[in-house]
C-alpha cells in the first residue's frame, strides 16, 4: 500500500481517539499527514541507501507503519506523550531498530526533519509523567525515559 490517501485513512483509524483535531478530519491532521510523509520517505531510502546489521535493505511495509502508529498510540493513551512525541517515538522504535549506526544516522534527520518539530532535546530525554500519577503504588518504575510497568515478581 503505497497510495498516500489510503494511508492517512488507515492511519487515522490507528490514532483515532488518542489524537483530536479542532474541526478537521483525522485524516488531515498534521500527525497523520507527516506520518504518511515519513512512511513513504523511509520506503523510497530503503531502496536507495538504508542497511540493517546484516548487511540487508530493510523492508518497511503497511505493518511497520501500524507498529509504529499503534506503539504512538499506546505513548499517548497511557504514558500521557504529546502526540507528535509519541508518534515520533513510535516511529523511531519501529523504523529505526533494526539499522545499521549509519543507517540511523541517515533516517533519525528525516525523522527530525518531519516530525520533530517544535520537539527540543531536553523533552526529547525527559520522561513523561508517571500513568499512575505521583502517589502511584509502584506499578510503574522509570527506564529513562519510559515508564514501565511492573509485574507480579520483585524486580
Amino acid at each position: 500500500l503505497v497510495d498516500p490517501v489510503q494511508l492517512r485513512s488507515v492511519s487515522a483509524r490507528y490514532l483515532d481517539g488518542a489524537i483530536t483535531t479542532s474541526g478537521v478530519p483525522l485524516e488531515h491532521s498534521e500527525s497523520v499527514m507527516s506520518s504518511v510523509d515519513l512512511y513513504l520517505r523511509c520506503r523510497l531510502l530503503s531502496e536507495q541507501m538504508l542497511v540493517d546489521g546484516g548487511g540487508q535493505k530493510p523492508r518497511y511495509t503497511t505493518r511497520t507503519l501500524c507498529r509504529a502508529l499503534i506503539a504512538g498510540r499506546n505513548l499517548i493513551v497511557q504514558q500521557r506523550f504529546a502526540p507528535q512525541r509519541a508518534i515520533l517515538e513510535g516511529f523511531e522504535l519501529a523504523f529505526e531498530g533494526s539499522l545499521d549506526l549509519p543507517s540511523r544516522t541517515i533516517i533519525r534527520k528525516e525523522f527530525n526533519s518531519l516530525l520533530s518539530k517544535g520537539i527540543s532535546l531536553k523533552e526529547r530525554d525527559h520522561p513523561a509523567r508517571r500513568p499512575d500519577g505521583r502517589k502511584g503504588n509502584d506499578s510503574f518504575v522509570l527506564i529513562k525515559p519510559f515508564w514501565i510497568k511492573t509485574g507480579q515478581g520483585d524486580p
